[in-house]
């Protein structure tokens, strides 16, 4: 060199990028595009495609002018949180409920407290804090919907709960039938044992009638039905003596010898049957002899028909086996078991 230049005495005039600016002046002297490194550097061109003020080097959503980052929600999509709890309303099932992110079994605004931790949202629960029940049912919360006697009504409507062929105690109390045998119009459990063997009611004695001369007895052909006059002879029919019961069993109102008539002769919480066996009841659905558990996971006795004995129908609403009344006839369960194999006896 014999001139300075402009790089200056002991610096080449070279432009190594033919860009018109020499290598000691361009920061970029290997890119032809450029003469500073600028945002993105040598090499990598600022270009700003979705115009907003940041370089496509720098924004993850080049397409997208309103964010430079996909966020939550990804580009082209905004972040907006309308309920202001933390979570953008893209992700958000409930984007107008601070308390909760789904909907669940109550809605966005109904919070999902169980109460009485059964399993059932108060929002949905009949008893909310009857961890026992979910529908009042018959008795109402807090109360069992229980038919020990299984006769269609629950215990806290049934003045014999213990009794299945009464619900009120009537004229002979419960486990007393108020038969009249020789249509009275008394009970024969109020009757007096000599008159009811007899089929007679009393009748008064004859009151004197005063005259001057005595009057003479009347013969019995006069007074057929004087108390002197009542036939002694004895009844043409002679009741049938109960059944003796061994031990360990009980005579029961049908005068049928039966482990149990009702569940009070049970041990240790156990369940009477309709023909007279104590049943294990396990309160976890983890049931002893043919106990169900349905959708609700709670234990009951039968699902179906053929969950209960013969002459015994299941109760759908209550998950009892009952017996149908008069103008129902029971179907009897199918089995294929049981072909060939004749009727079930059923044992006492």
């Amino acid at each position: 060199k014999i001139v300075a230049g402009t790089c200056g005495c002991g610096v080449a005039e070279t432009d190594t990028d033919s860009d018109g600016t020499l290598d000691c002046t361009d920061e970029c002297d290997s890119d032809a595009t450029k003469t500073m490194a600028g945002t993105c550097g040598c090499g990598v061109a600022e270009t700003d495609t979705d115009s907003d003020g940041t370089s496509d080097c720098n924004d993850q959503c080049k397409d997208d002018a309103n964010k430079t980052e996909a966020g939550q929600c990804g580009c082209g999509n905004a972040d907006t949180d309308s309920d202001a709890d933390g979570t953008s309303d893209c992700n958000d099932k409930c984007p107008n409920s601070k308390i909760k992110l789904k909907p669940g079994f109550c809605g966005c605004n109904v919070s999902e407290i169980d109460s009485d931790d059964d399993g059932y949202p108060d929002c949905i629960d009949g008893c909310p804090h009857d961890n026992s029940k979910t529908e009042p049912g018959i008795c109402g919360c807090k109360a069992p919907d229980t038919d020990t006697d299984r006769d269609g009504l629950a215990n806290c409507k049934d003045r014999c709960p213990n009794d299945e062929k009464k619900t009120e105690p009537g004229l002979c109390d419960c486990g007393i039938a108020d038969t009249d045998l020789n249509t009275n119009g008394i009970p024969d459990c109020k009757e007096t044992a000599g008159l009811l063997a007899n089929n007679l009611a009393p009748t008064p004695t004859p009151t004197p009638i005063e005259s001057a001369s005595p009057t003479p007895s009347p013969t019995p052909t006069e007074n057929p039905l004087t108390t002197e006059n009542i036939p002694t002879s004895t009844p043409t029919s002679t009741p049938t003596p109960p059944p003796t019961c061994s031990d360990n069993k009980k005579l029961c109102s049908d005068n049928l010898c039966k482990e149990c008539c009702s569940t009070q002769d049970c041990s240790n919480g156990n369940l009477c049957t309709a023909d007279g066996i104590c049943i294990q009841v396990d309160t976890n659905c983890k049931i002893c002899k043919g106990k169900k558990c349905p959708k609700n996971k709670k234990c009951v006795e039968c699902l179906k028909n053929k969950d209960c004995q013969d002459g015994f129908r299941c109760n759908k609403t209550k998950f009892t086996c009952v017996k149908p009344t008069s103008n129902q006839t029971p179907k009897r369960p199918s089995s294929k078991h049981n072909k060939g194999q004749g009727p079930k006896q059923i044992q006492r």
